[in-house]
């Protein structure tokens, strides 16, 4: 599972080409956080890109773009081929040789042997670019189902693609908006193929591949045939269920192939049920579930789940989720989305856990609802033919009379299956739309049902399968749960979904395929005595929220002074009393009030971030310097703010872009003069300036004076501003619009000590980098265990700081000595000091441990590599750092982010990071029997692997990425 994206045009210069693609990769990091490549032919005006999520074969032999031996085709490929082993023996026969284990080479030597035929052949989820030198020919392929995403855009000559839509927007491919996108998405819910919401930019249809012809810009669009045996239609229910028996048995297993951690999603209903079972009987203990539950027992199938869970090998991890958890999220999820959807906030959710939990793949079941019946549309649909035949003029009047549901009638009028859908499942009627909206139902009608559809001659049922297959599972269901999987950097597989289990069902009889009196009971009951009776033989629950309750009690989506227009005001007025509002309308507008779609811009802001140095360091003022500047980068893209980052010391080619675009950075290698002065006369047009640390103080200032209209924001980490201060900085503190404080301490120092207004200073906890990579396991690293000679069960202390001759407020004194305490209690303890130290410190910290007489027991490191540092944490049974002058101490949320217990000072703001005792021990620095008792606690009692992930989990969900970025979002929105 992967993300792609590509650019084809003969009259651009290659190199235009490789930039613009190299930033659509970036855009794309988030689903392909293992590797990236780009591939580039000058002579056909090609640049390919690709971001790996390694699932099969981990190894540096799945890199893409991939070539074959010939170098003539190359291949950029997202998602899984579940028979390639398969095809691969096949064409073994044949007498080709492979060099690797992945399905992305069977994919290319299939394409060599059969050509376009191959494409038929392909059992799985898929969207590929295959470039063929030969033939001048590039084509770009679908799976059949649309499980796997791919947009194009086409204009003059050149050929674009990427897996998302924001992909086109990033890197100035396409920036004008399809107008009339807001009218589908406020009709559907979702924005239905092959439209989005840029200009032209178009979804590919499923079951088909466009070719692309380099030389004279040709491109044709063709649907290619499944190859698969022909089926005659079943209508024996014991034939039906032998064979859809053994049809999921051959799907789950094939799709259980992968060399990175897979699980199930465990929701308690049918679908995921039957799939975790089955899963079950090929993984055993090494499958893991993941489910989800909530406070509110209307929503809670917590009870269904542990039915499953119990009757499995393996480990369940299991969720709750709150109204909280939500509201902190929201930002983030809107962000996630790719384009605006009603659904999704689950699968985002469910995603990030599963990813947390330490799985790379998982499967779903999504898609057995649309194929055998599950939805209440399946009974309901039966009475729009008694409703068509009351007149249209009759249904026109009774709709415009009517000031509820009533209003939809009116759809029944149009003879289009898209009416009969949204009659159904439609969020706003179109009359509604044109009250939001402020155009003509005239308008809403020609964007809506403009293109002729004819089903053909489908029953009732099979309509019914037809529309909740190709508009809500399609457009919905299936998108949303790529981008919010991909978003974690997770892969979702579909069983239910595959090719010739979809093949199968669509060959029984429509009396068997859907059952009047039960939903879904042919799957129910088609592998005899597998699922438990109390799973199925219940009523229909679905993957809900709470979300009615929690929105109506969300400040800002239930605040009818958010929007705009009296009529979407009126509507926020009803959904805070009338339980017939249903949750989505009111989520449909506040997302298009936000995005400001019914035609006004972004409110836009101008926002100069400015610190001494970002990338060029390895502290955590840079690493706090790095994840701001990652948070409001994305917050720019969002919200099409203008985001530039500032930075002293840097130069321009220190930039990481996994934090920020290279064209959004200024780096000034300490020419500090000229740094300063295009940091004030930028900052003097910006709406916000923030200053990461108080040696800004000049430049803040300054700029404050040149234009009063500029908000100034200074960050304050610690020490920095708890000391005395000279003039110029007392006078920043004073005329700065905003202090952000990363710990209570900090700003308690502030108001105490400097006397500055406790209104203006905020507190916002540092967050956990983002692009850090935590361990799944956490085990031990082997090469670590030899470099320091520790054995499996020593016991292993930890601290990780400046060793600095004038920084000896850390504490690490108070640890040797406690050390030399346990020595008799805990003969196989060891105790690793890293950190960079100057020759002064260097010669007082031997001399302590001499005194001290613990030579055998210290394990004086140095300076550690950034690489190196999870796997550090990891081995350790405790991080120490008893500290007295810590600002915060992103080191400690970083240990405990590996699951490693913490120990710190109690004088200063390290407090916040283990939230008060929450999440790790404070003691009295001075103290050493408290400090050596703290420490023997915790290694008399060592964290199992289950503990450790329990205080892993628990430090991701308050210090998470997308939580701080959502606090600086409000900060940002409301900084007038």
């Amino acid at each position: 599972m992967c993300r792609i994206a590509g650019i084809i045009s003969t009259n651009t210069p290659t190199r235009e080409l490789l930039e613009k693609v190299s930033i659509m990769c970036q855009t794309l990091a988030h689903g392909g956080p293992d590797d990236q490549g780009l591939y580039r032919s000058d002579e056909h005006g090609l640049v390919l890109g690709h971001r790996r999520l390694a699932i099969i074969d981990l190894s540096a032999k799945g890199h893409q773009p991939m070539p074959d031996a010939t170098g003539k085709i190359w291949i950029s490929f997202n998602g899984e081929i579940y028979n390639y082993p398969e095809l691969k023996l096949e064409l073994q026969g044949l007498g080709i040789i492979f060099n690797s284990d992945t399905d992305t080479e069977v994919l290319i030597q299939a394409y060599k042997y059969w050509g376009t035929g191959s494409f038929g052949k392909l059992r799985g989820m898929f969207a590929f670019a295959l470039f063929d030198s030969e033939q001048a020919l590039t084509h770009l392929v679908r799976d059949s189902s649309g499980i796997k995403p791919l947009y194009y855009h086409i204009d003059n000559g050149k050929l674009s693609f990427a897996s998302e839509v924001r992909a086109f927007k990033d890197a100035g491919i396409v920036t004008d908006g399809d107008e009339d996108w807001p009218i589908r998405f406020l009709a559907f819910g979702h924005i239905p193929e092959p439209y989005t919401t840029l200009k032209n930019v178009r979804s590919l249809p499923k079951g088909h591949y466009l070719s692309w012809h380099h030389y004279d810009y040709r491109h044709q669009l063709t649907r290619y045939n499944i190859d698969r045996p022909e089926i005659a239609a079943i209508n024996n229910i014991d034939t039906a269920r032998r064979h859809l028996c053994q049809n999921l048995h051959q799907t789950v297993k094939r799709q259980m192939l992968a060399d990175a951690p897979l699980g199930v999603f465990l929701s308690g209903g049918v679908d995921s049920s039957l799939l975790t079972l089955l899963a079950d009987q090929y993984k055993k203990d090494q499958l893991k579930t993941v489910s989800i539950f909530f406070d509110e027992d209307a929503f809670n199938e917590r009870h269904y789940q542990d039915i499953i869970s119990e009757r499995t090998d393996g480990q369940n991890f299991a969720h709750l989720v709150t109204q909280h958890d939500l509201e902190d999220a929201l930002p983030q999820i809107i962000a996630d989305m790719d384009m605006p959807t009603t659904d999704g906030i689950n699968s985002w959710f469910i995603s990030k856990y599963a990813r947390l939990d330490g799985l790379k793949a998982v499967l779903s079941g999504l898609g057995a609802d649309e194929l055998f019946g599950g939805y209440p549309s399946f009974r309901r649909i039966k009475y729009l033919r008694y409703l068509k035949w009351i007149p249209s003029p009759a249904l026109r009047a009774i709709a415009n009379l009517s000031k509820g549901r009533l209003k939809r009638l009116t759809l029944l009028a149009r003879k289009h299956p898209f009416a009969d859908y949204l009659f159904l499942r439609g969020l706003f009627s179109p009359a509604d739309i044109a009250a939001i909206l402020n155009v003509s139902t005239k308008e809403i009608d020609e964007v809506l049902f403009g293109d002729p559809l004819d089903l053909g001659d489908l029953n009732d049922k099979e309509r019914a399968s037809w529309l909740e297959t190709n508009l809500y599972m399609q457009n919905q269901l299936l998108r949303d749960t790529d981008v919010m999987s991909m978003a974690h950097g997770l892969e979702v597989r579909v069983p239910f979904l595959d090719e010739d289990l979809v093949h199968l069902v669509n060959n029984l009889s429509p009396d068997i395929r859907f059952d009047s009196e039960k939903p879904k009971r042919i799957l129910a009951e088609a592998c005899e005595g597998l699922l438990p009776r109390e799973i199925w033989d219940r009523p229909k629950m679905g993957f809900s929220f709470p979300l009615q309750q929690w929105m109506r009690s969300h400040k800002q989506i239930s605040n009818p002074d958010h929007y705009k227009g009296a009529f979407t005001q009126n509507i926020i007025k009803q959904f805070q009393h009338n339980p017939r509002i249903h949750w989505s309308k009111v989520y449909a507008l506040y997302q298009l009030n936000n995005l400001s779609a019914i035609g006004d811009k972004y409110e836009q802001k101008k926002i100069s971030l400015l610190s001494l140095q970002t990338f060029s360091g390895t502290g955590g003022i840079q690493k706090m310097t790095r994840t701001m500047a990652k948070a409001i980068g994305e917050l720019a893209t969002k919200r099409r703010w203008d985001l530039t980052l500032w930075s002293g010391y840097d130069k321009n080619d220190d930039v990481n872009t996994a934090y920020i675009k290279p064209g959004n950075f200024r780096g000034f290698g300490k020419n500090r003069a000229l740094f300063a002065a295009k940091a004030i006369v930028a900052g003097s047009s910006a709406d916000t300036v923030i200053l990461t640390h108080i040696n800004l103080a000049l430049v803040g200032v300054l700029t404050k004076l040149l234009s009063g209209k500029t908000k100034i924001w200074l960050i304050a980490h610690g020490i920095e501003v708890w000391r005395p201060l000279s003039g110029i900085k007392r006078q920043l503190l004073k005329s700065c619009d905003r202090i952000i404080c990363v710990s209570e301490f900090t700003r308690q120092q502030l108001i105490d000590r400097h006397g500055v207004d406790a209104a203006k200073c905020v507190v916002l906890n540092n967050a956990l980098d983002p692009t850090i990579k935590l361990p799944a396991d956490l085990k031990r690293s082997e090469y670590l265990m030899q470099r320091y000679r520790i054995s499996p069960t020593d016991k292993v202390v930890f601290t990780l700081t400046r060793l600095a001759s004038s920084e000896q407020y850390k504490g690490y004194e108070q640890v040797i000595h406690a050390v030399s305490l346990l020595k008799n209690s805990f003969p196989d303890i060891k105790y690793i000091l890293s950190g960079k130290y100057d020759s002064i410190e260097a010669e007082r910290i031997k001399q302590l441990i001499a005194q001290h007489h613990v030579e055998q027991k210290v394990i004086l490191t140095g300076y550690i590599d950034e690489t190196e540092l999870v796997d550090h944490f990891t081995m350790a049974d405790v991080f120490v750092l008893p500290s007295k002058k810590e600002g915060f101490g992103i080191v400690f949320i970083e240990a405990m982010a590996c699951g490693t217990p913490v120990i710190c000072g109690n004088e200063d703001g390290s407090v916040d990071a283990i939230r008060n005792g929450e999440l790790g021990k404070a003691v009295n620095v001075d103290d050493v029997d408290e400090l050596k008792n703290a420490i023997a606690d915790i290694l008399a009692s060592p964290m199992d692997t289950k503990d450790r992930k329990k205080l892993q989990q628990k430090c991701l969900e308050h210090f998470n990425a997308a939580a701080y970025q959502n606090k600086l979002e409000e900060l940002l929105i409301n900084d007038r």
